[in-house]
């Protein structure tokens, strides 16, 4: 029934869930500005779908976009550089899924789809407050660009049941 899609792009998956869950309610968050309003237009024909311009952060406030120039669907979310704004990075909201449960009033998220470009490393620093509301996970680590992001998911996930297919962890 409730479906949190994080880093959405244009919405490729978002149809996929939307056709194979039409009663689901699907928030489907992405960052970047163009992605963003991509993800609007194909949206608009799936009621289903909320587009939410912000990115997924372990803690909520304002994070760093930078575009380290391997496509439109790769930007990195990083903490704010104290020293300034890093080079090719732009300012966006980041929220935590504690605030997205409050704020959307989701008691749970049945699907958890995050393809974050390494930013799934905090995203699962300290979930124990949000893990167990949780009913399926599916993630893309990106382990060679935030070296830790495999271990806060197992770290974060200890207490589920997982599968294991074709060395890909499916929690």
């Amino acid at each position: 029934q409730t479906i949190l899609y994080v880093c959405a792009y244009v919405c490729h998956s978002s149809f996929f869930f939307a056709k194979l869950f039409p009663q689901a309610r699907i928030l489907a968050l992405e960052p970047e500005i163009n992605n963003y309003r991509v993800l609007c237009r194909n949206a608009e024909p799936y009621t289903g779908i909320m587009p939410v311009r912000t990115a997924l952060w372990n803690k909520t406030g304002i994070v760093e976009l930078q575009d380290p120039g391997r496509g439109e669907d790769a930007y990195h979310v990083l903490p704010v550089n104290a020293a300034g704004r890093r080079k090719g990075a732009w300012r966006v909201n980041g929220i935590t899924i504690e605030e997205i449960m409050d704020r959307y009033s989701m008691f749970n998220i049945d699907l958890l789809k995050i393809d974050a470009e390494g930013a799934e490393s905090e995203i699962f620093q300290d979930a124990k407050n949000w893990i167990n509301r949780i009913g399926i996970i599916l993630v893309e680590l990106h382990e060679s660009l935030k070296p830790g992001s495999s271990q806060n998911l197992l770290n974060a996930t200890s207490a589920f049941k997982k599968l294991s297919e074709n060395g890909s962890l499916l929690v």
